[in-house]
């Protein structure tokens, strides 16, 4: 009998047109706005890039240029932090205009600067030609009072010049802010599982259809029912998770390297999903209009909290009330991606899949003790 309702169950699930629309077209479609709309903007406004700079040599400057030499210069094949270029005055105004470099740094015994916007990249341009002048200023100051004390200046300076120089990371995972979007698009998609499983929880409930009047005198068990359609449904909907995955990495989403791992959290995810639908379709006082009702707003609900609208959200949370990150699935689900994208360790990776299956396993005990209290005296 188990088998008999599983495939039952099963051709279901495939055939429920709704369901695959809100389960997996419709998190595609929007994960391919998304990638649209901002799929670039974390590279080309918050990651850092060589800056091309052109030099206006109006009196020679050896201190200034030895600075320069240390900024262009990469360890190890590494990338350096200045490209510099020299040109007359004519020429390196111009391709500034143009957009061939970044800015412009006029050369001679004080160093000015011309920029082509005000961004990351030309503030730092701007922080080194301010910094260089203050410590000259300061040197000669020293120069003046105290001589002895110029060593010290100069060492300042040179430390100055190889923090500028070298490179640091804090992690070789992705950090791109707006990554967290698409967490929350697979999570949605994970949440968007309710929908069936609320339909179906519904028609096994005596004093919903004519249907689950039928299924109640069936030989098999309604616990027997309900477990065999949770594992069909839970099998379709891992199998949309993992084409949504691949779907989102195939266009250009950056979600890490460790893909395989994604794939227990979403199994996790999905059965959060399906575990929410059920138990709102077991509640017998509500009508199947409420209980629609009741699924989206839950799990949008849940999916806006893990940034799927606005990126803050989910912190902002973490900081005011975190209980409340601890048992909403969408940011169980969206932050062990990110923690599988950034950290090292799988401590936060697994707490998170621990947290989805209890609550995975708490909805369905109490969908499964409504059920089992559902014996007709409504009808």
């Amino acid at each position: 009998m188990f088998i008999h309702n599983f495939k039952y169950a099963f051709k279901q699930m495939i055939r429920n047109k709704a369901a695959i629309i809100w389960t997996l077209i419709f998190p595609l479609a929007l994960g391919s706005i998304m990638f649209l709309a901002f799929g670039n903007i974390y590279d080309s406004d918050h990651v850092f890039h060589t800056l091309n700079v052109a030099v206006v040599r109006d009196e020679e400057n050896i201190y200034f240029e030895y600075l320069l030499d240390e900024l262009s210069t990469g360890d190890d094949g590494s990338e350096t932090l200045l490209n510099v270029e020299f040109l007359d005055r004519e020429n390196a105004e111009k391709g500034t205009v143009n957009g061939d470099y970044d800015a412009v740094i006029y050369e001679g015994r004080e160093i000015t600067l011309g920029v082509t916007k005000s961004d990351i990249q030309q503030e730092i341009v701007r922080s080194i030609v301010e910094q260089y002048n203050k410590t000259v200023s300061m040197i000669g100051d020293v120069a003046k009072s105290n001589p002895a004390g110029i060593p010290a200046v100069i060492s300042t300076l040179s430390d100055s010049v190889r923090g500028y120089a070298s490179q640091e990371t804090t992690t070789d995972g992705n950090t791109d802010m707006y990554t967290n979007y698409f967490y929350a698009i697979i999570a949605m998609s994970c949440l968007f599982g309710a929908y069936a499983a609320c339909d179906f929880s519904e028609k096994l409930a005596l004093a919903a259809s004519e249907l689950g009047k039928r299924r109640s005198i069936a030989r098999c068990s309604k616990g027997l029912q309900a477990v065999s359609s949770f594992f069909a449904m839970w099998i379709v909907q891992l199998a949309v998770e993992i084409i949504t995955i691949f779907y989102l990495k195939a266009i250009g989403v950056n979600l890490g390297d460790k893909i395989l791992h994604m794939i227990p959290v979403v199994a996790a995810g999905a059965a959060v999903g399906i575990a929410l639908g059920t138990l709102i379709g077991s509640v017998p006082v509500l009508s199947q209009g409420q209980k629609a009702g009741i699924t989206t707003s839950v799990s949008l609900g849940l999916c806006v909290m893990a940034d799927l609208c606005a990126e803050g959200i989910k912190d902002m949370v973490e900081h005011t009330v975190p209980i409340l990150n601890r048992i909403n699935p969408a940011v169980l689900i969206s932050d062990s991606f990110y923690a599988l994208n950034v950290f090292d360790t799988y401590e936060r990776y697994f707490r998170n899949l621990i947290l989805l299956t209890v609550i995975a396993v708490v909805f369905l005990a109490v969908s499964y003790i409504i059920l089992r209290r559902d014996r007709g005296a409504s009808i």
